[in-house]
């Protein structure tokens, strides 16, 4: 099963470096895998659909790979609970024509 939990919003450089301000929302998941040792995290990247599908493609699963490195690295969450990827703009929560829409990029799933 699985279930959305939260997304990282506008946190991005425009690129696939996480801004400091999203510390607290990993500090939460990390908090959250600390405390369900059977649930495993499941990071989806998106993007907005400006720019290219493959450049997009890419982006994304860099974006998703951050994520999972922050939580190894700063949270001690061990990799084998976590798991990456990229969806580009195929899989939108919100419009793509308004900047509040755009900023939804990536989200994170819990896999129990």
């Amino acid at each position: 099963m699985l279930s959305c939990i939260g997304n990282l919003g506008p946190r991005w450089n425009f690129s696939f470096q996480i801004k400091p301000e999203s510390k607290p929302e990993l500090q939460e998941i990390a908090n959250l895998l600390r405390q369900s040792p059977s649930l495993n995290l499941f990071v989806v990247g998106h993007t907005d659909n400006q720019g290219g599908h493959d450049y997009n493609m890419d982006l994304s699963r860099r974006r998703a790979d951050a994520v999972v490195k922050a939580l190894v690295a700063e949270y001690g969450i061990p990799r084998s609970r976590l798991e990456a990827a990229g969806i580009s703009f195929l899989a939108p929560v919100a419009s793509n024509a308004t900047e509040e829409g755009m900023n939804d990029l990536l989200r994170w799933l819990v896999r129990s």
